[in-house]
C-alpha cells in the first residue's frame, strides 16, 4: 500500500503477462463489438470517477505491454468481470462459538482463470493490512480477509445478466458508481471491525447487483447481504439462538426463487453433518468439495477463520465422478 497505485499491482501483471493476454482475448470474444468500441472511446472517464483504480489499471497496461491490452479493454474487463462468476459461500458458527467462512469461486474459462489467480498480501509501513485472492490484471477483490476482524466473499447475483441490467450497470459505471469488488477492497482497507465492514458493504452505492458474504470474530457475526445498487434487498444473519447456525449463498434470491442445485446441496450436507461435526476441514471436504458445489467451473476454495487470522486457498479442478 506504500507504492503508488500504478506500481501497486504491476509485478503480478508482468509475471502473468501471457496468461492475462489470453484471458482478456477470450473475454473480448464474448462481447459485442459496440461495447468494446464504447470503452475504447470513453475509458478516460475513469480517470475522473475512480482515479486510484484508473492508475492501477494503467499499471496493468504498462506491465503487459501488448497491443492486445489497451486501456479501453482493461477498463472494460475490470468493470464487467463480475458478470461471469458463480459461487458458493458459507458461514458456520461452531459449537464453541468460533466463526468459520468458506467459499468456492466458479468462473467462465476456468483453465485460463486458474493461471492468473494469485494470493495478495497488502502491507502498509511493514504491517499487514489485509489478504486477498485476486486475478492478475484485475483490481477488484472477490475473496479477502482482515486478520482478527472479518472476512468477505462476493457472489454474483444473476438479475444483472439480462440486457436491461447490463445497460444499467454500464450507465452507473460512467457516473462513478463502484464495482462491488472495489467496495470489498475499500472495506478491507478502511474498516477495523465487523460493524464498520457491515455498514460500508450494506450502504455504499454500487453499479451492479450482487451478494456480499461477511463473517466476523464473535458469536452470530455472519451475514449475507443481497445487494441492490442502492441498499440491501435482503439479509440473512447468523442467529444461533433461533437455530440459524449457518448461512449459505449461491447465485439466486433463495427467499424468492427457492433454494435449489448448489444451494440445496450445501443445505442438505450441512444439515446431515450437524453443527457438532462442523469444523473448517469438514466444511471444505464434506460440503464444498462435493458436486455440485465443486463443479467443472470451480477455480478454487478459500477457507477463513477471521479470529485466528487464517486464510487458506487451494486450487480445485473437478474431474467428474471419482
Amino acid at each position: 500500500m506504500d507504492s503508488s497505485p500504478r506500481q501497486r499491482l504491476y509485478e503480478p501483471a508482468a509475471y502473468f503477462r501471457e496468461d492475462i493476454i489470453d484471458v482478456y482475448g477470450r473475454f473480448m470474444a464474448d462481447l459485442p463489438q459496440p461495447i468494446i468500441d464504447l470503452f475504447e472511446y470513453t475509458y478516460w472517464v475513469w480517470y475522473f470517477t475512480q482515479n486510484e483504480k484508473y492508475e492501477e489499471m494503467m499499471g496493468f497496461v504498462e506491465a503487459v505491454a501488448s497491443p492486445d491490452l489497451t486501456m479501453g479493454k482493461c477498463v472494460l474487463v475490470n468493470a464487467l468481470y463480475e458478470l461471469e462468476s458463480w459461487c458458493t459461500s458459507i458461514i458456520v458458527q461452531q459449537t464453541d462459538g468460533k466463526i468459520i467462512h468458506a467459499r468456492n469461486l466458479d468462473f467462465d474459462n476456468p483453465d485460463g482463470m486458474r493461471k492468473i489467480t494469485f494470493r495478495a498480501n497488502f502491507v502498509r509501513n511493514g504491517t499487514n493490512v489485509y489478504n486477498a485472492v485476486m486475478f492478475a490484471g484485475n483490481a477488484g477483490v472477490y475473496t479477502g480477509m482482515k486478520k482478527g476482524a472479518f472476512s468477505i466473499s462476493e457472489n454474483q447475483r444473476f438479475p444483472q445478466k439480462d440486457e436491461k441490467g447490463l445497460i444499467e450497470n454500464i450507465l452507473m459505471m460512467f457516473t462513478g458508481y463502484k464495482e462491488i469488488s472495489w467496495v470489498v477492497r475499500e472495506t478491507l482497507n478502511k474498516c477495523e471491525d465487523y460493524d464498520c465492514a457491515y455498514e460500508h458493504l450494506k450502504n455504499t452505492e454500487i453499479n451492479a447487483l450482487g451478494y456480499i458474504i461477511l463473517a466476523g470474530t464473535k458469536e452470530n457475526e455472519g451475514v449475507v447481504i443481497s445487494r441492490n445498487r442502492i441498499g440491501a434487498a435482503h439479509e440473512d444473519h447468523l442467529n444461533v439462538t433461533n437455530g440459524t447456525w449457518y448461512v449459505v449463498q449461491t447465485n439466486s434470491d433463495h427467499w424468492d426463487q427457492g433454494c435449489f442445485n448448489r444451494c440445496e446441496s450445501a443445505h442438505t450436507n450441512l444439515n446431515k453433518l450437524g453443527q457438532d461435526a462442523l469444523d473448517i476441514t469438514v466444511l471444505r471436504e464434506k460440503v464444498l468439495k462435493v458436486f455440485p458445489n465443486q463443479n467443472y467451473d470451480t477455480l478454487y476454495n478459500t477457507q477463513f477463520v477471521p479470529s485466528d487470522g487464517l486464510i487458506d486457498t487451494i486450487s480445485l479442478k473437478y474431474a467428474g465422478d471419482q
